[in-house]
């Protein structure tokens, strides 16, 4: 079994610069501007290097602009940004992560065929645990569309 390469880190003033980007794109978020937040987050996206997926940051970092698109109903963004997170986790254990994200992304933008078979998938691998910590809509979407297998 071959195992993945440690993550190349960021230097530290790279790492100092990118928290203080995704520090004021919060900021910005949580006072509702959310072209700068968005700015700031791309911003600090663009300070990790080529390649990108190398990094471990390049994982919380686009997972989080994943979820500032979605909780901002920026689908189309989120998508974009889901294949970079895919990209960042790439294969193994930690993809499930963008695999429930996809289906999350799916109910959200209402094609509710391809979050169920997305959450089918990962229902049928791990059960309830890719739901934990989750909004609860979507395991009662899921077992509703499953025809009620089990209660929420």
């Amino acid at each position: 079994m071959t195992s993945s390469p440690a993550p190349i880190p960021l230097s530290d003033a790279a790492l100092q610069a990118l928290q203080t980007h995704a520090s004021q794109g919060r900021a910005a978020w949580a006072a509702g501007d959310l072209p700068q937040a968005e700015a700031e987050f791309l911003a600090a996206w663009a300070l990790i290097p080529e390649p990108k997926p190398a990094h471990g940051h390049a994982q919380s970092m686009a997972s989080g602009l994943v979820a500032f698109f979605m909780q901002t109903r920026q689908f189309d963004k989120a998508a974009l940004w889901l294949e970079r997170m895919r990209e960042a986790y790439g294969p193994g254990p930690d993809a499930s992560e963008a695999d429930f994200i996809g289906a999350a992304l799916a109910y959200e933008t209402g094609d509710l065929d391809t979050a169920f078979q997305r959450f089918q998938a990962l229902y049928k691998r791990f059960k309830r645990r890719p739901f934990q910590d989750e909004d609860p809509k979507y395991l009662k979407f899921y077992l509703q569309r499953a025809g009620g297998a089990s209660k929420p």
